[in-house]
Formats: structure tokens, C-alpha cells, sequence
């Protein structure tokens, strides 16, 4: 039996949703700011792109996962045609996974107060866990330049803009929520605003990232099997 999947179709699902959880998400902090009397806030919470343990972390989480597969299932097939760079994939997909439980668990947030406590940062560096995201980054980004280089060029330069655009919102962008929430606090409108447009353009992102995976999949990988035997 063969499994045929189709990029465009999971790239249209993966959209739609995003789309509708950003609409919600918006839709609920404007009647909880604008409208609501106060009461039943963990309704709207729940829809929150920026709170955890909702609808959206899991749809944040499951997406990366998503990603730390497709980047394995590479590492597989480079290996098996005994190609070049299969640490590289292989790190790649194993940091997406690390990336989505991450996610899931809030990992990065529990290094702020301890952090923080040491460097006494504010403002724009108030959440602290961007400084050694930072760093990694831009190790992360010099130990893969010959990767890049290496990749066919619509790969490459759909890695890179899905790059770019991920770390903006992720970082980029968390530190003008920050820079808001050490001055006025969390609990605004124009603080979810932040929060919501970080939040959409992260999954912009990860949606553009698995786009380029599985453009690369199809394109290279369309005849690798994955057979489950007994023994």
C-alpha cells in the first residue's frame, strides 16, 4: 500500500487553520476588551494566540512536530543515498522537536526570573530568555552556511525568508511586547495586538518552512518507502 500525500492540500489545510485562529483569537480579545464585563475571561484565553495550553499552543506545537518529522524523514533518505549534510538535517528535524515541546511545556520562560535576577535587564530585554535565543541564532546560522549553500537555490531562499520571518516574530517582535509589558503591563488591548501579530507571524513562518520541506520531499525524495516489517 502506498500513501500519497499531497503538498498543496496540507499547505491549504494548514493555512485555513491559521487564518481561523488568528480570526478567533482577535475576534475574542476585542469582545473581552471592548465588550465584556469581566466575567469568563478563560473563555477567550483559551482562543489566545499568545496564552498556553489552548487551541492555539497546540496547533503551535503539533506544527513543529510536523516539521522535526519532515526534517528526520530527510535525514533518512540523505543518509540511505549516502549524500552530504546528514547531521545537519538530522539536527535540524531533532531541533524542531525540541522546538515543539518547548512549546508545549514553556521551557524557554522558566530561565526569565533566574536570568534575570543576575543581569537585571528591562525594557526592550525584559523577557531575558531572547538573549541566549539570540546567541543561538546566530551560532546556529554560521554552522549552517554550508548547508545553505549546498541546497538547491528555491530550497535555500525559502529556508532563509521562512527563517527570517520565524525569528522576527519570535524574537523580533517578543521584544516589543516586552520593552510594552515592562512599561504598562500585560493586561491590554494593545498588548494582545503585539502579542497577536508575534504570534501570526511565527506561524507564517513554520507554515512557509513546511511548504519548502515538502516542496524538497516531492521533488527529491519522491520515491523514498518507508516499509514496517515484523522482525
Amino acid at each position: 500500500m502506498n500513501l500519497s500525500i499531497s503538498k498543496k492540500s496540507i499547505v491549504k489545510s494548514l493555512s485555513i487553520i491559521v487564518i481561523a485562529l488568528v480570526l478567533l483569537s482577535v475576534t475574542g480579545q476585542l469582545y473581552k476588551y471592548l465588550i465584556n464585563d469581566g466575567e469568563n475571561r478563560y473563555i477567550f484565553d483559551f482562543l489566545n494566540l499568545d496564552k498556553e495550553y489552548n487551541i492555539p499552543t497546540l496547533y503551535a506545537t503539533l506544527s513543529l512536530y510536523f516539521c522535526g518529522i519532515l526534517l528526520m524523514i530527510i535525514s533518512f533518505g540523505v543518509r540511505l543515498k549516502k549524500e552530504k549534510f546528514f547531521l545537519h538535517w538530522c539536527f535540524l528535524g531533532v531541533a524542531f522537536l525540541y522546538l515543539g515541546t518547548d512549546e508545549i511545556l514553556v521551557l524557554h520562560e522558566q530561565i526569565i526570573s533566574p536570568l534575570r535576577s543576575v543581569i537585571k535587564t528591562t525594557g526592550f530585554l525584559y523577557v531575558t530568555w531572547v538573549i541566549p535565543a539570540l546567541i543561538l541564532v546566530v551560532f546556529f546560522a554560521l554552522a549552517y552556511i554550508k548547508f545553505l549553500k549546498a541546497l538547491p537555490a528555491k530550497t535555500r531562499n525559502w529556508f532563509i525568508l521562512s527563517g527570517i520571518i520565524y525569528v522576527l516574530g519570535a524574537i523580533g517582535l517578543e521584544v516589543i511586547g516586552s520593552n510594552y509589558n515592562y512599561n504598562y503591563g500585560q493586561d491590554s488591548l494593545s498588548y494582545s495586538f503585539i502579542t497577536t501579530v508575534e504570534e501570526t507571524i511565527e506561524m507564517i513562518g513554520i507554515l512557509m518552512f513546511i511548504n519548502a520541506i515538502l516542496d524538497y520531499l516531492s521533488t527529491y525524495y519522491y520515491d523514498l518507502n518507508i516499509v514496517f516489517r515484523k522482525t
